[in-house]
């Protein structure tokens, strides 16, 4: 399946390097400890049988995102830092658990 994501250019020199990428729990921005959302995700990702091996979600989308939707996520840090990436991956149908982005937010939102 192909999915699409902005990463820091660390992760894609990974990717690159290595052949694949495990998120880190203290890699994750925009949210504090505990990553309610992000423990959310990774939880109804086991509950579907995708063993996430105590690592966070990845966060992709299943279409190529507008400039808009990049926005909305990461606000406007990912061009002014200017070491973001935009990436193209394949990954196996049975490893993605598409959401809905608003319900996320809404647990997310509930951090702060």
């Amino acid at each position: 399946m192909r999915l699409y994501t902005l990463q820091q250019a660390e992760v894609y020199h990974l990717l690159s390097s290595q052949g694949h990428y495990q998120a880190s729990w203290d890699k994750i921005i925009f949210s504090r400890p505990p990553h309610t959302a992000y423990r959310w995700m990774t939880e109804q990702m086991e509950l579907r049988g995708i063993n996430c091996l105590g690592f966070p979600p990845v966060w992709a989308w299943a279409q190529t995102p507008s400039r808009d939707d990049i926005n909305a996520l990461l606000g406007l840090c990912w061009r002014e830092e200017k070491n973001w990436k935009f990436l193209t991956l394949e990954c196996p149908k049975d490893l993605v658990l598409l959401s809905s982005y608003n319900y996320w937010c809404m647990r997310f939102f509930e951090e702060t």
